[in-house]
């Protein structure tokens, strides 16, 4: 190597990502899904009939445990985190992927740690399933990453 050559290396996992956009679409996850699952879960609970503080309650958590409400919550909520993570890799313009799976994970460590904070007062679904869905929402984050990519590369 000569005096003026500069070795090679790697781009490493954090080199590049742009950390505010991250942090914004992992808020924008969140709430979009929250949001996006009212008029859901108010549709499934049929509480226009329904009167009472405590009827309206207990309809509203027999609803939000539901496999039918569990069910289109995770298929929602994918697919809120695929287009989210999409318009954060887009504005990034490089490195899309990465953005897009770092957006996950940060939704993933913050809607967990709501979890935690939340606490045992309201009803939660079954372990597994929010496991289930804290585990793919990395793979749609970097869906949304890939598809960006995908989108510059026609857009050229």
């Amino acid at each position: 190597m000569g005096p003026g050559d500069t070795p090679i290396e790697p781009e490493g996992m954090l080199d590049g990502i742009q950390w505010g956009n991250v942090a914004r679409g992992a808020v924008m996850d969140l709430a979009a899904s929250w949001l996006a699952l009212i008029p859901v879960l108010l549709h499934l609970a049929d509480i226009g009939s329904l009167e009472d503080e405590e009827a309206i309650q207990s309809a509203i958590e027999q609803a939000s445990l539901s496999s039918e409400f569990l069910w289109l919550s995770a298929a929602i909520g994918l697919g809120i985190s695929v287009a989210v993570a999409f318009w954060v890799a887009r504005r990034a313009g490089d490195r899309h992927v990465l953005h897009g799976g770092w957006t996950a994970v940060a939704s993933v460590l913050l809607g967990f740690a709501l979890t935690v904070l939340a606490g045992s007062a309201e009803a939660r679904p079954p372990f597994w399933f929010e496991a289930l869905g804290y585990s793919l929402m990395i793979p749609a984050g970097m869906f949304g990453g890939w598809l960006a990519s995908r989108a510059e590369v026609e857009a050229a």
